[in-house]
């Protein structure tokens, strides 16, 4: 999609794999009713302006990795502003989990929030 908005996560949805672009707008991802295989679950998510807002389950084995390059991130406690922002965030639970999300932003101009829900 080019311009417009995206929300993914009201009915359950397969995670591994997942491709998300936008061009201009804001994409929203709700994985508490995401459907995760075992092993690695790769979700990538990339574009040019807008917002990227994404609730992770508290108990989700997660390594989320953002990339803006004006704007700012927060990984859930963490938050990060300015230009050419690279930020990380590896859940305890990560390494020694079943099923495991390993999530990839690449965002212009714009804004990345992951935070905890539940």
């Amino acid at each position: 999609m080019f311009i417009g908005d995206i929300q993914m996560g009201k009915q359950p949805f397969e995670l591994d794999g997942a491709d998300v672009s936008m061009g201009i707008g804001d994409i929203n991802i709700d994985l508490t009713k995401a459907i995760l295989k075992d092993g690695e679950n790769i979700l990538n998510i990339a574009g040019w302006i807008g917002s990227v807002k994404i609730l992770v389950p508290k108990d989700m084995a997660i390594k989320a990795i953002a990339d803006v390059r004006l704007g700012e991130v927060t990984l859930f406690d963490d938050t990060h502003s300015g230009t050419g922002r690279n930020a990380s965030f590896t859940s305890e639970n990560f390494y020694d989990a079943e099923k495991k999300v390993i999530l990839h932003v690449n965002l212009n101009i714009g804004d990345v929030e992951v935070m905890t829900v539940g």
